[in-house]
């Protein structure tokens, strides 16, 4: 089954690529200064990431930018953990650079989950590993706030990774509180047309069953398209990619789950690790 990206305006986008691989030199170039600049480089690099799914899905500097941004958002995550301090941090590529330690408006719940979908994706295991370790409540004091439900998400993930008997509990939880009741600093949209899918795919990965895996897989990215091909959301480039979907299914695919969904919101060229090639 092959699932098509939603209809964007895309005249201009070989000149936004351009853009934010300028930005995202820029950024490499000046992470040294502070730690929240581990979260610019990190929104850069998807940002151009998000173009280049578009124009090149087959491409290196496709995976470069996505091991750039799953290397950022772990660290400035791991960051806010430490003692007062300066520790040796490294985005991926190049020097290892010293920064201080600290929470940050970067260290959030959503960096978090993003990170730990794109080094799923990048096959970096051992900053899955990192990220299992942080404690939801040091994500909690980010001035960048999410809801209850992502942060049961968060550990309901950090469960499935450890492989603790408690997974499946706690994905009943995480799934509870995305009763819009319950919804009070993100959208309810958001809550049901991403949340929902992504704890259900998580689950579907936890029983292992490579049909259930497909079937909410293709509803996953249903949702996903029908979120972000909004009018209001439809140019922007954090939609062009299906970070949840595609992170879960690379984790899928490395267990021999065949992925029967295509779709150019989980490029086959990251799933199927053909970087690695």
């Amino acid at each position: 089954m092959n699932i098509s990206r939603h209809l964007a305006d895309l005249e201009d986008i070989q000149s936004d690529c351009d853009y934010y691989a300028t930005r995202l030199e820029k950024s490499l170039s000046n992470i040294q200064k502070s730690p929240a600049n581990l979260g610019t480089l990190a929104a850069n690099a998807l940002f151009y990431a998000g173009y280049l799914s578009v124009l090149n899905p087959n491409s290196i500097e496709l995976y470069r930018a996505l091991r750039i941004a799953a290397y950022s958002l772990t660290e400035v995550c791991r960051l806010a953990t430490l003692r007062e301090g300066s520790y040796e941090v490294f985005v991926g590529e190049g020097e290892p650079v010293m920064l201080p330690s600290g929470v940050t408006s970067y260290s959030s719940g959503i960096s978090w989950l993003n990170g730990f979908y794109l080094a799923a994706a990048c096959r970096e295991a051992h900053l899955n590993d990192s990220l299992s370790q942080i404690p939801v409540a040091i994500l909690k004091q980010s001035s960048t706030r999410s809801d209850e439900y992502l942060y049961l998400q968060i550990e309901a993930l950090q469960s499935f990774w450890k492989r603790q008997a408690d997974t499946p509990q706690r994905f009943i939880e995480a799934m509870k509180a995305t009763d819009p009741e319950q919804v009070k600093f993100g959208t309810v949209d958001a809550a049901l047309n991403l949340g929902v899918p992504e704890i259900d795919l998580l689950f579907r990965l936890l029983e292992n069953d490579g049909a259930a895996f497909n079937e909410a897989l293709v509803k996953a990215i249903q949702w996903h398209k029908k979120h972000w091909g909004k009018k209001s959301l439809k140019n922007d480039p954090h939609g062009f990619l299906a970070l949840g979907p595609l992170g879960l299914a690379a984790i899928a695919y490395e267990r021999g789950i065949n992925i029967e969904v295509e779709s150019d919101y989980i490029p086959k060229y990251i799933v199927q690790r053909e970087f690695l090639k």
